[in-house]
């Protein structure tokens, strides 16, 4: 056990290090020794491992680069989702991902193997994380659509995520 204290500290001021547990080193019992502690039972997510693993690809296929925020990484998954919320596109991930002429990475079957960052800002999207409203539906290096919401600018590119009027 480690004390430190200097010479105008009072009982009261006293910083005590311990290895040992709070109630063994407490003058009076603080009630914890014979306490059980409950787990949670796991929440099983709302998406497939084939979901999460998708929107992580195309994340970090689209935005993986070390410069690119985070608010950018999640809105590139949000587009994803709102596609699959709109009546003009494909009803899942998978299939949005696949719309012909869409995604680079699937258009020239490149294999992607994200990264931890992908992969956790796809999982806030998942879980239900909102970045931008549900119409905007494009994302990509020219505008399209009905207008931009919001663009992002590096040193190396300019993406535009743009919305529909009626998505």
């Amino acid at each position: 056990m480690l004390t430190f204290s200097n010479s105008s500290a009072t009982k009261y001021n006293k910083v005590v290090r311990t290895t040992k547990p709070i109630h063994a080193v407490a003058e009076k019992s603080v009630g914890l020794e014979n306490k059980q502690v409950k787990s949670r039972p796991k929440v099983k997510p709302k998406y497939s491992e084939q979901d999460l693993l998708l929107l992580s690809k195309a994340i970090y296929a689209e935005a993986g680069s070390d410069w690119i925020s985070d608010l950018q990484q999640q809105m590139v998954g949000q587009v994803v989702l709102n596609r699959v919320q709109s009546d003009l596109f494909p009803d899942t991930i998978y299939d949005v991902l696949h719309q012909k002429g869409q995604y680079q990475f699937i258009i020239k079957k490149i294999e992607i193997k994200p990264n931890q960052r992908a992969i956790k800002n796809a999982k806030l999207i998942l879980n239900g994380k909102k970045v931008c409203p549900e119409n905007v539906v494009y994302q990509s290096e020219f505008r399209q659509g009905d207008g931009v919401y919001k663009k992002f600018k590096t040193k190396y590119s300019t993406t535009y995520f743009c919305y529909l009027n009626k998505a």
